[in-house]
C-alpha cells in the first residue's frame, strides 16, 4: 500500500498541531477482472485504514476534479493520450500496460492524476499532503507500462511549473521498482527525479543517466 507524499520545503516549520491533509476519491478504484495481479481495491483499504485507525478523519479528507487533457498534455504526447482516452490503443499496447481498456481506467487514471496535483497545491500552503493514489511512475511519454498509465507526479510537477508555483521540481521515488518512465520523462528537464530501488526487479533494463 503506498500514500503519495508532497512536500514544500521552502514553507514554514510543519505544525505538529495540524492534521496531515488528505486527497481521496472514491474513483481511484474501478472494476478489473476477477483474479488480476494489481490489487485495485488497495486505494479504498488505505482510507478506510486511516479512519478506522483514528490517523484521519473526514474533515482533513480533499477531493479532486478530474484532470484535464490539456493538463496531461505538459507530458504525454497528444496521439498517445487521445488514443487512451478514446479506448483506441492497441492489444498489444494495452498488454504492455497489464490492463485491458475500459472507460472506467480512464476515470481512474483522471481522478488520480487529479488528486496528486491538488495534493501538491495543497502542500504548497500547508507544507505537506498527501493523496491515497498515484506514484505512476513506469508512464512514458508515448506510452504506459506496469500498471502505469498516466505519469501522475510528472504532471503534477509541470502544473505547478506552468502555473509559476515552482521553478524545480524534485521527485523523489522510494519504490522498489525503478521509476524509468519519470526518469525518461526529466532526463532533459531542469527538474529532476530520484529513484531509490532494488538492484534488480522491474524494469528488466532499467534507465540509465548520462
Amino acid at each position: 500500500m503506498r500514500l503519495s507524499l508532497l512536500q514544500h520545503t521552502s514553507c514554514s516549520t510543519w505544525s505538529i498541531s495540524k492534521r496531515l491533509p488528505i486527497v481521496h476519491h472514491e474513483d481511484y478504484v474501478c472494476y478489473l477482472p476477477p483474479n488480476h495481479r494489481f490489487p485495485m481495491p488497495k486505494f479504498t483499504k488505505i482510507y478506510k485504514c486511516l479512519l478506522k485507525d483514528g490517523i484521519i478523519d473526514e474533515k482533513q479528507v480533499a477531493k479532486p476534479q478530474k484532470v484535464s487533457e490539456e493538463t496531461v498534455h505538459t507530458v504525454h504526447t497528444e496521439e498517445y493520450i487521445s488514443k487512451f482516452f478514446n479506448g483506441t490503443t492497441s492489444d498489444k499496447e494495452q498488454r504492455i500496460t497489464g490492463f485491458k481498456w475500459s472507460s472506467g481506467l480512464v476515470k481512474r487514471c483522471r481522478y488520480e492524476t487529479g488528486g496528486t496535483i491538488l495534493a501538491s497545491e495543497i502542500a504548497l500552503s500547508r507544507g505537506l499532503a498527501s493523496s491515497t493514489g498515484g506514484g505512476t511512475h513506469h508512464a512514458f511519454p508515448s506510452h504506459g507500462a506496469g500498471f502505469c498509465l498516466i505519469n501522475d507526479m510528472a504532471v503534477a510537477a509541470r502544473h505547478l511549473i506552468k502555473k509559476s508555483k515552482a521553478e524545480k521540481v524534485l521527485l523523489v521515488d522510494l519504490d522498489v521498482h525503478q521509476g524509468d518512465g519519470s526518469a525518461d520523462i526529466f532526463k532533459d528537464d531542469p527538474s529532476s527525479s530520484l529513484s531509490v530501488h532494488c538492484g534488480k526487479n522491474y524494469p528488466a533494463r532499467a534507465a540509465t543517466w548520462t
